[in-house]
Formats: structure tokens, sequence, C-alpha cells
């Protein structure tokens, strides 16, 4: 049942990259006043997703979960189709919960670390950004998800 929305995992720090980014553009939450607003968009988004994968792990353990879960159609070309679509396996689930703990962490511990530094802002909403793609890339269901997944990764390191 909870496992129905593993597609929340990796889109809650896509939105908190979104959020941050144009705050900075718009420039709502740019510079020193700004850090604090961007430290708890990026750390909510990221504890939110860390607390969903958990859920999951823990409805896996209890009673077992499906293997695949199609969340819908991305697109279509001729007879193929391409699925939004996760994998719930064992791996999958203890590599996502890795990946939203350590980043959850980096970003926490990089609070004081970069307080009034000049890119605060840019630092976490690319750190958002490798969150999305590491989670995409371990919870993929097809190689279409996880290269995007990839190439987001590439740009965000």
């Amino acid at each position: 049942m909870i496992e129905q929305y593993i597609w929340l995992v990796p889109l809650l720090p896509l939105l908190a990259t979104v959020w941050i980014a144009s705050g900075s553009v718009v420039g709502w939450n740019r510079g020193e006043s700004g850090e604090q607003e961007t430290s708890r968009v990026a750390i909510g988004a990221n504890l939110l997703a860390l607390l969903l994968m958990l859920a999951i792990d823990l409805q896996a353990i209890t009673s077992g979960i499906t293997s695949q879960v199609v969340s819908a159609s991305w697109f279509e070309v001729g007879p193929f189709t391409a699925n939004l679509s996760f994998t719930l396996d064992t791996l999958g689930l203890l590599m996502g919960t890795l990946v939203a703990t350590i980043t959850l962490f980096t970003q926490r511990f990089s609070v004081n670390y970069l307080h009034r530094e000049a890119g605060y802002q840019r630092f976490f909403m690319l750190l958002s950004l490798f969150t999305c793609a590491m989670l995409l890339i371990v919870l993929a269901g097809n190689a279409a998800l996880l290269f995007v997944g990839w190439e987001m990764a590439g740009v965000s390191s």
C-alpha cells in the first residue's frame, strides 16, 4: 500500500531543488538572509524522503512488498512504452535508505560549515539534485529512468 508512494522519494529532493533555484533567481532567498530557509527546505525534503523510505522498508520487512511498482506511463514510441517504474528489491531499498541518510547528514553538517559562504544556496540546490539523482539510480525500474538519474548525477556533480 505505502509502496505506491515510492515516486515521492526522488520527487521531494527535486522539488527542493526547484524551490531553492527559483528563490535564487527571483531573489527572495539570496545571501545570508536566505540561508535558513534554504537549509530548512533542503533538509525538510530529504527528511521526508528518508521517512518515506523507512516506512516502505518497514512494510517490506513485515509483510513483503511487490518488486516492481509502475507509477505512470512516461512516454511511448511505437511499440516501446517507457513507464515511470521503480524496483523495490532488498538491495534497492537498502541503498535508497543509505543515500537518503548520508545526504541528510551531509546537509545537516553543511548548515554550520558553509554559513556565510557565497555559494550556500547553490550547494544545497545541487546536493538536493544529486540526492534525487542517486535515489533515481538505485530505485529505477527501467533503463530510461536509470539514464535520467545518471545524467542528473553528472550535471549535479
